[in-house]
């Protein structure tokens, strides 16, 4: 679980951000929360449920290799 960032900490590191305007966004962001409201995560890919690479021996003889002329 990540380390809950103090209000106080966040203004001193960043003295350009507006002290009353974090204070509003973190209580909004509280009350979301006690509703049940909550962030996606990242949405990763479980292992071995992405598709299969097939390894082709001889490229040149498989139908769906594409040939494209230089000219």
């Amino acid at each position: 679980m990540p380390k809950k960032i103090e209000l106080a900490e966040i203004i001193e590191k960043n003295p350009q951000v507006d002290a009353k305007q974090l204070r509003e966004s973190m209580e909004l962001l509280e009350e979301l929360r006690s509703r049940g409201v909550s962030g996606r995560g990242y949405q990763l890919v479980p292992p071995f449920s992405g598709r299969r690479v097939q390894t082709i021996d001889n490229p040149s003889e498989d139908p769906r290799t594409v040939h494209l002329n230089r000219t």
